[in-house]
């Protein structure tokens, strides 16, 4: 009888490249001692009170780092936690949309996140937290399309929200205002996320929204292609 052998599957390119570079990018900054993302990976405002600071509408680098942004963190606690996310939800949007499709989204989301960013008044943020929103959001959408509300995706982006909104929170609940202030960057996660969701769900083709558990009730899964082959 013959071993059955193994091999690593390459499964989610694009989702896995992604978290490799954020990881590269926390390493080269600590060893650069902390000078990496301020200079490369970080949005400048337009109504920065240092001249120096400010986005410069003649400088390329500043309209990189409208993409480079989403790379960056400087909370290895934060790294952590988002890119376990990512692998997971990325993972399952690639298998069902394409890598390209998923590059496309993330790349909105990116896009649409650091253009916000720049028209804010705050000090610039870093890091995913637009990514995972429009994961979260794509895949809900999908179960929405079929008519149903998937009660697993709805505490995972309450869970999100909550936890995103705790780190960014420093003036406790004085006010509306104030409340408004301290989550601003929760807010722009949270348009570019939709923004990126709602590309992919309307760009994609319907053939790809299925879930996996509607093809394995159909019979068409890709399981039951191999064992068909075989056969």
């Amino acid at each position: 009888m013959a071993k059955k052998r193994y091999k690593i599957m390459f499964d989610a390119p694009v989702t896995i490249v992604f978290v490799l570079l954020t990881i590269a990018v926390y390493f080269v900054n600590i060893m650069m001692k902390e000078s990496l993302i301020p200079m490369m990976f970080t949005c400048r405002s337009l109504k920065a009170a240092d001249p120096e600071a400010a986005f410069n509408l003649k400088n390329a680098l500043d309209y990189a780092r409208l993409i480079l942004h989403v790379f960056a963190y400087t909370d290895f606690p934060t790294l952590l936690i988002n890119a376990v996310i990512l692998l997971l939800l990325g993972s399952i949007l690639e298998e069902r949309y394409g890598s390209l499709m998923l590059f496309i989204m993330i790349f909105i989301a990116a896009l649409v996140s650091g253009v916000l960013d720049v028209c804010s008044p705050q000090v610039p943020f870093t890091g995913a937290d637009s990514i995972i929103f429009m994961m979260i959001f794509l895949l809900s959408l999908t179960a929405l399309a079929k008519h149903t509300v998937q009660v697993s995706w709805l505490l995972a982006f309450i869970a999100f929200t909550a936890y995103k909104a705790y780190g960014f929170t420093t003036t406790g609940t004085k006010n509306l205002s104030a409340i408004i202030q301290d989550n601003l960057g929760l807010l722009i996660s949270l348009a570019a996320g939709i923004c990126g969701s709602l590309a992919g769900f309307l760009i994609a083709p319907k053939k790809s929204r299925k879930s996996p558990k509607a093809d394995w009730k159909t019979g068409n899964d890709d399981t039951t292609q191999l064992m068909t082959e075989q056969e």
